[in-house]
């Protein structure tokens, strides 16, 4: 394990010393900073600032609120009035349309 790791995505957003849980910017004025790249001149390594797993995780985390936001708009039963949605269920063929009408029902009412 390195003595150091990436506060963020990039050398940009600084890093996090694990001794000390010392957390430093990227800035040319911080002795902490010049520290640190005494450290990599002389060959230290600096950690990911996420392992991949921990990216995977928050990957997945983003795909499944974009998908709850995506069923919510979609079912956008808020923007009917209650004629509007009369109609549409009265204009319902199938079972399959009851079950989506219902479905887009339950996740207006659930939010």
């Amino acid at each position: 394990m390195a003595d150091y790791k990436y506060a963020g995505p990039t050398v940009e957003d600084g890093v996090f010393k694990y001794e000390g849980s010392l957390s430093i910017p990227n800035s040319q004025g911080n002795r902490h900073w010049k520290e640190y790249e005494k450290y990599i001149d002389e060959g230290g390594l600096t950690d990911p600032w996420k392992t991949p797993e921990e990216l995977q995780e928050m990957a997945d985390l983003e795909d499944r609120v974009a998908a709850i936001e995506a069923e919510i708009e979609s079912s956008a039963v808020h923007k009917y009035t209650p004629q509007q949605v009369k109609a549409y269920i009265d204009n319902a063929q199938n079972l399959d349309d009851v079950k989506t009408i219902l479905k887009k029902i339950a996740v207006y009412l659930l939010k």
